[in-house]
């Protein structure tokens, strides 16, 4: 990443920072469905807002000094390539390791079981959609376009929580009714808003 003489690096930080509530949120959910106790369950709001001040304040000292090692968190940085200096792969790794200390092994067990449930779901309609095509190099290019659309759902990047709680809370207003319709219509819409070809690696022609 950026140097500390650079704006480049807050802009970096900025990302995870931004995406700290959706990880709150997501934590606080996982540990309310993984709490066996009434009392694991009243804690796990206040568990999941430490997480965010943690991970907030870890933040806080990198944007300081980049090439700081957080005390506590050295096999991060040893996890990260064992470099000092400000990356992603640290502060993915610095992340881990404050959800890991609640728990929580992944905060999205949960919105990746129900999303693959109704993936599963719309599975035929796409792969019966790239067999209606004629020549192998179209059914190829809708099956990566495929791929490109499905990678996009991050829950762990702003933008794209932001647009999955907004359909989200639009399903619940609508009664839940059509959900694999819906998951359908989604997919199609994201799949048809990517870029066209030529991409930015794009070797499907070779």
């Amino acid at each position: 990443l950026a140097s500390a003489q650079t704006p480049g690096r807050k802009a970096w930080t900025d990302i995870f920072r931004r995406a700290i509530p959706q990880f709150e949120k997501r934590a606080r959910l996982q540990l309310i469905q993984d709490a066996s106790t009434e009392e694991e369950e009243r804690a796990a709001p206040s568990q999941a807002a430490s997480f965010a001040k943690e991970y907030g304040a870890i933040l806080d000292k990198l944007e300081i000094d980049p090439d700081t090692v957080i005390p506590g968190y050295e096999a991060d940085f040893w996890r990260a390539g064992g470099r000092k200096g400000l990356s992603c792969k640290v502060m993915c790794a610095l992340r881990e390791t404050c959800l890991a200390r609640l728990g929580l092994r992944d905060a999205f067990r949960q919105v990746k079981r129900k999303e693959n449930g109704e993936s599963l779901q719309v599975l035929g309609h796409i792969v019966a959609e790239i067999e209606a095509l004629e020549s192998p190099e179209d059914r190829m290019a809708l099956a990566l376009r495929g791929c490109f659309a499905g990678n996009l759902f991050d829950l762990g990047a702003h933008f794209s929580s932001q647009k999955y709680d907004a359909a989200e809370e639009g399903r619940k207003k609508g009664g839940g009714a059509g959900a694999e319709e819906d998951s359908f219509a989604s997919f199609k819409a994201t799949r048809e808003n990517l870029p066209a070809r030529p991409w930015l690696v794009d070797c499907l022609d070779s």
